[in-house]
């Protein structure tokens, strides 16, 4: 059963899910946003557009960017090696607001 926080709760506010395909990624992401109350990014869907077209590299890190300048995600599988290296390294965060 998963514990409920309130919303504005300091701990997990970021929250990386890497793993292999059917390892349950997207079910961990769904219920760690809903119990956090944080918002979910799912990389399947910003790197790959209607009909399976590749979105641009340029769009996908413009939009990985974006989301990573937010406060409280939750981000679903992988992308483009160097945006997964970004995701993790916690580069532009101090050490106190990294949650590890």
């Amino acid at each position: 059963m998963l514990t409920r926080y309130p919303p504005l709760d300091s701990r997990m506010n970021r929250v990386v899910i890497l793993g292999i395909a059917g390892g349950g990624k997207s079910t961990l992401a769904r219920r760690i946003s809903a119990a956090r109350g944080l918002a979910l990014y799912e990389m399947d869907k910003i790197g790959v557009l209607p009909g399976w077209k590749l979105a641009g590299e340029k769009d996908v890190e413009d939009q990985h960017d974006r989301i990573m300048s937010g406060e409280r995600w939750v981000i679903d599988g992988g992308g483009p090696w160097k945006l997964i290296e970004h995701r993790t390294s916690g580069r532009g965060d101090d050490e106190e607001r990294r949650d590890t």
